[in-house]
């Protein structure tokens, strides 16, 4: 079997957008990835993956050990960055051909699943709703009552935690607030609004939720002051939060975070590969590390679950865009022993179930196993964009 074209398409989803990566190949056998990045600066990530890709026409997909020790090789004088995430793209649908030539799961290819079912917690709580609401798609959240009643939704469809983000409640309710919006967190009337939305938002959603439910806060990379962490710190702890999340490429940021308020603090999504990953491990500086297989690739993603577990540091799994990506992640949820939880988005556009043949399936708060070939979940072309590219 040997690929002999790379295809990517698109699909707008509110206002983000979904890409994905086909590749084919003679047998009649198609690959597929995803790579929805365009709206986390990647914004060059599909010519990447089809500059590298049209290194792989030709190749079998199922070497996928000679694949991708080419494609690393082709990247030598520039290895990380947007390079690196398009070798992740490529060898993510070498793998998803590889397992449906044999027609099994790609876990199976993995050393198999160590689990049946993969607790998952609901992402994006509030945050979702609010950019639904931003392209006409759904009611707005205009007060912590509105966050409160969809806190207590979380509970009453049986999910055990939830993650929510930086948000603020402004005249036209809510809203996400964001370095990239207008103002500065360096004011000091708004470091303070910024504290008492951490507190009326952690406060509205365990109202909501209950005492059982987790709950977990995404502040990205939006706050980098250590002062203001650590006061948004403090005040996250006593409101009760479960754990901090932010994104950093320097561990004495978090070295800093950590001792003083003894909060769980979860980091590393935006690390690529053992090598940057293993810092933060030996510091014992992050409580949840998490990896992202889409971005990383499956087979450095289970590297990094293996150098995890080597510290005893159980990894969260990062997924943030449509079912494919759902299902790609829990095939690395599904074979590291060392697995915390699964990330998942629960709401999405309308027309998300149809932009893939199928969908996650939930029960009381758990994933149930991907069991069809490759990554059991297929884009359905005639929902998807026309070919952006075609490289042969």
């Amino acid at each position: 079997m040997r690929i002999t074209a790379l295809r990517t398409y698109r699909r707008q989803a509110g206002n983000r957008a979904w890409s994905f990566c086909k590749l084919e190949t003679d047998a009649g056998l198609e690959g597929w990835s995803e790579f929805s990045d365009d709206q986390f600066g990647s914004h060059g990530l599909k010519g990447a993956v089809h500059a590298l890709g049209a290194g792989i026409v030709g190749l079998d997909p199922r070497r996928t050990r000679h694949v991708e020790a080419l494609l690393h090789e082709r990247i030598r004088e520039a290895p990380g960055g947007q390079n690196l995430r398009a070798v992740a793209v490529l060898l993510n649908a070498c793998l998803d051909l590889h397992a449906r030539s044999l027609d099994v799961p790609v876990y199976a290819l993995l050393g198999g699943p160590v689990r049946d079912d993969i607790p998952v917690y609901w992402s994006h709580c509030g945050l979702t709703r609010i950019r639904m609401a931003e392209s006409g798609l759904g009611e707005a959240i205009r007060t912590p009552d509105d966050l409160e009643a969809l806190g207590r939704e979380v509970r009453d469809r049986g999910y055990h935690a939830l993650k929510t983000n930086l948000l603020g409640f402004g005249p036209d309710g809510a809203y996400i607030r964001t370095t990239a919006a207008p103002g500065s967190l360096g004011d000091p009337f708004e470091r303070r609004a910024v504290l008492r939305d951490v507190a009326a938002v952690i406060g509205a959603l365990r109202r909501g939720a209950g005492p059982d439910v987790g709950i977990f806060l995404d502040i990205n990379y939006n706050i980098r002051e250590p002062a203001l962490l650590q006061e948004l710190a403090d005040v996250a702890a006593e409101a009760g939060l479960d754990w901090l999340e932010l994104d950093t490429k320097t561990p004495d940021l978090l070295r800093r975070l950590r001792a003083p308020s003894g909060l769980r603090i979860a980091s590393c999504e935006t690390l690529h590969g053992v090598e940057e990953f293993r810092p933060f491990l030996q510091g014992r500086l992050v409580d949840v590390p998490i990896i992202d297989p889409v971005w990383n690739g499956m087979p450095e993603s289970v590297r990094m679950a293996d150098e995890a577990a080597r510290y005893r540091a159980d990894i969260v799994t990062h997924n943030y865009a449509s079912h494919l990506m759902s299902f790609m992640a829990a095939h690395l949820a599904a074979v590291a022993p060392n697995l915390s939880i699964m990330e998942l988005d629960v709401e999405g556009v309308p027309w998300r179930d149809d932009v893939t043949d199928t969908a996650p399936q939930v029960v009381d708060g758990r994933m149930q196993l991907p069991t069809g070939p490759g990554w059991g979940c297929v884009p359905q072309q005639a929902a998807l964009d026309a070919d952006e590219q075609v490289t042969r």
